[in-house]
């Protein structure tokens, strides 16, 4: 084996999150720390935000501002579920494709008009990744696993969820 990925769980202020279904999330590091590594050798090449249910309530300026400045500088961002809502918040999907849960579909196109979302498992536009949420999930990854190596690859991942 080697280590194709590495991965930070990061918070606003460094300090545990709890998912939509009641269940604490631990994290690795603060936005603002995560800030300083963005010049350094251990920036991400990638940002996902995670999100759920009442995403409207977790809007937070510093947060946009940090994805802007990561997608400006090449690096990936991507919404999971209604993380789309933080990055179209963001400013960063207009005019982009995107995909979200077809629950918030109704809502989240009356409140982003310039973004072109769509009811699909993912969407991938010019370094921004979606996706519907729950198990659309694993087949973003699935996709970009296929990106990064191969179809192979992407074969033993399956075998293993």
């Amino acid at each position: 084996g080697y280590e194709a990925y590495r991965w930070r769980l990061a918070s606003i202020d460094g300090k545990p999150v709890r998912a939509s279904n009641g269940v604490e999330c631990a994290v690795n590091t603060s936005l603002e720390d995560e800030r300083k590594k963005m010049a350094g050798p251990d920036r991400p090449n990638m940002a996902i935000v995670c999100s759920g249910i009442n995403v409207e309530r977790y809007q937070n300026k510093s947060a946009f501002a940090w994805l802007r400045e990561e997608y400006n500088r090449g690096v990936a961002v991507g919404g999971l579920c209604t993380g789309a809502h933080i990055l179209a918040a963001a400013g960063l999907l207009s005019n982009k494709r995107c995909a979200i849960h077809w629950e918030n579909l109704p809502g989240f196109s009356e409140a982003f008009p310039k973004a072109n979302v769509f009811a699909d498992l993912f969407e991938i536009d010019q370094n921004i990744y979606t996706c519907a949420g729950g198990t659309a999930a694993l087949d973003m990854m699935l996709k970009l696993i296929g990106d990064d190596f191969d179809e192979n690859l992407v074969n033993r991942v399956c075998e293993q969820v």
